[in-house]
């Protein structure tokens, strides 16, 4: 997994990212990309929000 860049643009190392996490950070972008006339990105990555979700526990 990469690392996960902040604000600062510093990385915050190879802890994983919880799945919460990551499909808040999907619906944000499928948000904009919406709002950006995107709809078949948009559509694409509420799927994969969900997707991520729906999954069990990765280990």
């Amino acid at each position: 997994m990469a690392p996960i860049r902040t604000q600062n643009g510093t990385a915050r190392g190879t802890d994983p990212v919880s799945p919460l996490m990551l499909s808040h950070q999907l619906l944000s972008l499928a948000e904009e990309a919406h709002r950006a006339g995107l709809p078949r990105s948009a559509s694409r990555l509420l799927r994969l929000a969900h997707s991520v979700c729906n999954d069990g526990p990765h280990r």
